[in-house]
């Protein structure tokens, strides 16, 4: 290898012994890569290096057939899944740009300096052997990305990166979890994130996502910010309540967190004092004693400028007791509104911890900024400067607004103005009265105002954008681009003109409202969020749209390290469509096309080969994921009335739901990264298969094959009998890896079970729609692994030839992600996605669609019909129990606000459903909580098939009631009116007793005449039957059977469990789970108290696995209960399976168990 070109870079060459690997530093951290066949020695090396939680490892052999040895090395080490073993060409590193931290490049390896350099992270580490040295190459920082190491990214507050490698998101560069904030309701459980020296630090409530009710989780976590490994974390006893109403901010919570020089600045609690902390393990390094009551931390040349409040020790004091959502949210914005009280900003040194000055002054939080020598803030009513020397004031401005801001009550918690320093120039953005903003430049050396000018309308309950880019001040039209906004201005900094100006160049058929958080820039793109995530080039003029992609309320999208990280959020917007994720997105990477199919090296043949014989497999067998391809999970197998546990396994690490035939039960092990058969007779492991990637659900058994995909990309097919290799086939169209949820996995990973129906088997490698060239649907042969057939879906119109996203129904987009596939009336389905069994989509005829074409989704209403099939919103593999995802057996999910929860209403839906010939079994929220509730009271439930039809949508949707006064009440209302209109122009300030006065008096009578419709019945029937009405309480004195358009056959309304495991069997319904503890709706508004911790604790525990568990049989006909058992622990999600009268139950401790007479 010829290291010339990087010869600048290469340091002391290390002297090892032979065999010896090269000492890796103890602060190491993400991706390690071994290229070359590793010795045995060598491998307990890596194992051991891996050990450390943040590292994973990878070693890179070119001969295939050196795989299988190659991974029982690695599994006799116990790494679970840390170290893992893949094959490559022997001249190309499988990973994607950017990605490995160390790279051990063997002697055997011949692989080029510049393709160990597209490999390597930014500052990462490649070690080449030559004889018994290795030597030593760093790879430099490029000069065209940045760190981001504010909230606003710099002190200044201009949210303007210089990383010019961001771009539209075409590429995924890593993902993990969490996939969802916890409650759309509620405080957003992502509020801070920053990254500095290629580390991004952040801050998230890691609490279940089954409730919001249960206790948060408040974790600060580091991850490298070129692939996502985890580095380390660390609790926090508290940051924010959690049970803080949605649209409420508080806005300025996300500025508490900074990273400057490799240090990391954060108070470890909500009231605690800012503490410094070592970037790279987490480790306190010291606590500034009286920062206490933090509400923003800015940092710059050795300055730390804490800024603090008694406003923050008030907040969190807060109970939420308000059942109707927007109330609720109200109540926090004014209730916790800014005041005019004095606040303190202190001048600390960061190394020394000593206070230089205080500074007293009313500050509102999140316009504190500073440069080289004044830090500026505004106090309500004046901009302000104060001196960073002696914290002395320097100027006040003249008063920016017409009356004080916070004596009037105007800033609500959700908001604060927009201000930055800029070219010499102080600008502020404020809001005023519901009045359109007013920009104000205001000149930093005096304090003098120089001009105004009314800025484009944006921002959603969050302050507005103001970017500075390359000499002019953007605002844009983001607030509502679908009336009439979307238009761009740059305004000059200096004169305050408006010097540029361009429309919106795109004209999609729906945009929402703007996402409720403020843009993020770089020089060369703004990122607003008018929809999704839109990419605006100032420059060209033009949009680029992504809808499927969104940041998380309050903080928004972050652009750092070439990539443009997005959090969780709770949004129900293109709910099939969206990649769920904490992730990193990168642009196009140029010369490379991930669209393309690489052919070479993509299947191999195994000693099996034609060497099986052929089962057929037994009615009362379960040989695949949920029994049948339709994913009932129901069979004719009769268990007997009493049952009692015969054996159990125990494995290290999750196990997947099993599947069972020919007296052999097997199950993946997701951390050891193995497929595992057990005799079902004895209990006794019979054969164990390394398959070097994570097989994430049940594998299939079919004709003496047992089948499954691995998040490595490939299709692998083993003899049932032994476990040995009889092919693989790589259904990724290429060799690609990165980093999805702590393991290497491909760019295009394979759902564990595959569906083989007619003698093909179907299996879809990707991620999205959106990114890495979409999905690709693979058809195989599943007896030889010879392709039949293989499908790119991707983002592109099959009707107009360009994005889909310019033609949506609604908040809707087709199913964008891949799932566990299942069959229906001859077609297959992915999610609302239906494909003929060539592996081609099809779409439906619905009101989306222009006369004589198809449509791209199905309405909210269409949940009758041939094709009405069992699928889940987010997933049939997803456990979280987000509060907006559901299963349904019906065509198409709902989307938005007030549609994500219609489908429910109209079609048998729950948390977990299975169902027989005619009837759906489920798990599911009680018709009353079928709304905007905080609040999931759930019951066990049967209903009959076939009850939809839109002659019974329409009548059961019915009319909202019209509002019909009398002459007389009419002439009163209009009175009212009147005199309130002149006591205005009379008096002239509103604030005035007489106008405040009349306007009550003709409010209070129009409130009056809305709680008096004509027809009582008809609204109580709408109310009862719309859940847009965001009151769950007042929803309870109605029947609740009227919130559904279906009849049930029965319900257990006050179970016990929560069922995470269903299974029919014969004339049995069979579920499991744990302990249901906790009555939500009477604990409502007291989730927070102290006397309620210990029961939502008890709770959480169960939900956990940690109280044991529970098993019913059930009388599927009546609902009555057969048998009940205790479980050790809680049932995987979906983790049963029933077969010959047996049932067989993973659980999430680990262990398989065996139940049978």
């Amino acid at each position: 290898m010829n290291l010339r070109k990087y010869l600048p870079l290469l340091m002391l060459s290390q002297l090892t012994w032979a065999g010896q690997l090269p000492e890796i530093p103890e602060d190491s951290g993400g991706l390690l890569l071994y290229v070359g066949k590793a010795p045995q020695d060598e491998v307990k090396q890596l194992a051991s290096i891996v050990s450390s939680p943040r590292l994973i490892g990878q070693i890179l052999i070119k001969d295939g057939a050196d795989l299988k040895p190659s991974r029982e090395q690695v599994a006799e080490q116990k790494t679970k899944g840390q170290l893992s073993v893949q094959t490559y060409n022997g001249s190309d590193i499988p990973v994607i740009s950017s990605v490995a931290n160390i790279i051990l490049c063997a002697e055997s390896a011949k692989i080029d300096q510049d393709e160990i350099m597209r490999a390597l992270t930014p500052r990462g580490i490649a070690y080449i052997q030559k004889g018994e040295q290795w030597q030593k190459i760093v790879k430099p920082v490029p000069s065209d990305i940045d760190d981001w190491t504010h909230a606003l990214y710099n002190p200044a507050n201009t949210v303007v990166s210089k990383d010019t490698k961001v771009g539209p998101p075409r590429r995924l560069q890593w993902m993990t979890g969490p996939g969802w904030s916890r409650s759309h309701e509620h405080m957003v459980s992502f509020n801070a994130m920053v990254s500095e020296g290629g580390i991004v630090y952040y801050i998230v409530d890691m609490g279940s996502r089954s409730a919001v009710a249960l206790p948060a989780r408040w974790t600060l976590i580091a991850r490298d910010g070129f692939n996502g490994k985890e580095l380390w974390r660390k609790e926090l006893p508290s940051w924010m309540n959690h049970m803080w109403p949605l649209k409420s901010g508080p806005t300025q919570i996300q500025r508490k967190l900074v990273a400057v020089d490799g240090k990391v600045y954060v108070t470890l609690g909500a009231l605690a004092p800012v503490s410094q902390l070592d970037g790279r393990t987490g480790k306190v390094l010291k606590t500034y004693e009286g920062t206490e009551n933090v509400d923003e931390i800015i940092l710059d040349n050795d300055q730390l400028i804490v800024h603090m409040s008694d406003h923050v020790k008030r907040r969190e004091g807060y109970t939420h007791d308000m059942s109707h959502v927007w109330a609720a949210a109200g109540n926090a914005r004014q209730r916790f509104a800014w005041t005019n009280e004095e606040r303190t900003i202190v001048s600390i040194n960061p190394e020394t911890g000593k206070t230089s000055w205080v500074y007293k002054a009313p500050c509102i939080a999140m316009t504190m900024n500073m440069d080289k020598d004044k830090i500026y803030f505004f106090d309500g009513a004046n901009a302000q400067a104060i001196s960073r020397k002696d914290g002395k004031l320097i100027w006040k401005s003249d008063k920016l607004v017409l009356e004080d801001l916070i004596k009037a009550g105007e800033l609500g918690a959700g908001y604060a103005p927009t201000m930055l320093n800029y070219m010499d120039m102080v600008i502020i953005q404020i809001r005023e009265s519901r009045k359109p903003a007013v920009v104000f430049g205001i000149d930093s050396k005096t304090g003098k105002t120089m001009w105004t000018q009314k800025p484009q309308h944006s921002g959603h309950h969050s302050p507005e954008d103001l970017i500075p880019i390359r000499g002019l001040l953007w605002t844009g039209g983001t607030y509502a681009v679908g009336k009439g906004g979307g238009t761009y201005q740059g305004i000059n900094p200096k004169t305050g003109k408006i010097e540029k100006e361009f429309p919106l160049d795109v004209d999609p058929d729906y945009w929402f409202h703007q996402r409720c958080y403020r843009a993020k820039a770089t020089e060369k793109y703004i990122m607003p969020a008018a929809t999704g995530t839109e990419y605006i080039d100032t420059e060209k003029g033009t949009w680029n749209l992504n809808h499927w992609v969104r940041g998380g309320c309050l903080y928004g999208v972050m652009p750092a390290n070439g990539v443009t990280y997005v959090p969780p959020n709770p949004c129900a917007c293109y709910s099939e469509s969206q990649l769920r994720t904490l992730g990193a997105f990168a642009p196009a990477e140029e010369g490379v096309d991930y669209a393309a199919i690489v052919k070479e090296n993509r299947f191999f043949k195994g000693p099996a080969y034609d060497q099986i014989e052929e089962l057929q497999a037994s009615n009362e067998d379960w040989p695949m994921y949920r029994k049948s391809v339709e994913r009932t999970a129901a069979t004719k197998s009769t268990i007997p009335s009493t049952i009692q546990e015969k054996w159990r396994v125990a494995f290290e690490g999750a196990i997947s739901a099993p599947v069972s035939a020919h007296g052999l039960a097997l199950v993946s092990l997701l951390d050891a990264q193995q497929v595992v058969a057990i005799d079902q007779k004895i209990g006794k492991v019979k054969w164990r298969y390394n398959t070097g990637a994570k097989v994430n659900s049940a594998p299939t058994i079919y004709r003496g094959r047992v089948l499954f995909g691995a998040s490595d990309g490939w299709v692998t097919c083993l003899r049932l009998s032994d476990g040995e290799l009889a092919w693989r086939y790589r259904a990724s169209p290429q060799n690609k890896q990165l980093i999805a949820d702590e393991q290497v996995e491909s760019v295009w990973p394979l759902v564990g079970s595959v569906l083989i129906h007619q003698d093909r088997l179907y299996a879809v490698a990707g991620r999205s729609l959106f990114v890495d060239g979409g999905l690709l649907m693979n058809v195989l042969n599943p007896m030889t692994g010879e392709v039949i057939n293989e499908v790119r879906f991707n983002d592109i119109d099959p009707i107009t030839g360009e994005s889909m996203q310019l033609r949506s129904q609604g908040s809707k987009l087709p199913t964008s992600r891949p799932d566990v596939l299942s069959v229906k009336n001859g077609k297959i389905f992915m999610g609302s996605q239906k494909i003929d069994l060539d592996g081609n989509r099809m779409w439906p005829e619905t009101n989306n669609a222009k006369p004589g074409e198809k449509g791209l989704t199905y309405n909210q209403s269409d949940q009758g019909g041939d094709d009405v099939h069992l699928f889940s919103l987010s997933g049939f593999l997803d456990d979280s129990w987000f509060h907006r995802t559901y299963w349904i057996y019906g065509n198409g999910p709902g989307g938005g606000w007030g549609g994500w929860m219609k489908p429910m209403q109209l079609a048998p839906s729950g948390r977990i459903l299975a169902m027989d010939d005619d009837t759906v079994y489920g798990f599911g929220r009680k018709p009353v909580f079928i709304r905007q509730s905080s609040v999931t009271e759930y019951q066990i439930f049967a209903t009959k098939k076939g009850q939809f039809s839109k002659e019974k949508e329409r009548a059961f949707r019915g009319e909202k009631p019209a509002l019909i006064m009398s002459p007389e009440q009419a002439s009163t209302l209009e009175k009212f009116k009147q005199t309130a209109i002149e006591a205005r122009r009379k008096y002239g300030d509103k604030k005035a007793p007489e106008v405040k006065k009349a306007s009550k008096a003709y409010s209070d009578y129009r409130t009056k005449m809305n709680q008096l419709p004509a027809n009582k019945k008809s609204t109580e029937n709408y109310r009862a039957n719309n859940p847009n009405i965001a009151d769950w309480k007042a929803s309870l004195k109605f029947d609740d059977s009227r919130s559904v358009l279906y009849k049930y056959d029965w319900r257990e309304i006050e179970p016990e469990i929560m069922v995470r495991a269903i299974a029919i069997a014969n004339d049995k319904l069979i579920v499991a789970g744990p302990a249901d503890i906790l009555d939500e709706a009477s604990l409502y508004g007291q989730f927070t108290a102290e006397k309620n911790q210990a029961k939502l604790e008890e709770q959480e525990a169960a939900f956990n696995g940690e109280r044991g568990g529970h098993l019913w049989v059930m009388d599927k006909k009546s609902g009555s209960h057969v048998t009940k058992l205790e479980l050790n622990s809680v049932p995987v999600f979906d983790g049963m399976a029933v077969s010959h009268g047996n049932i067989l139950l993973s659980q999430k401790n680990g262990e398989l168990v065996f139940f049978g007479e």
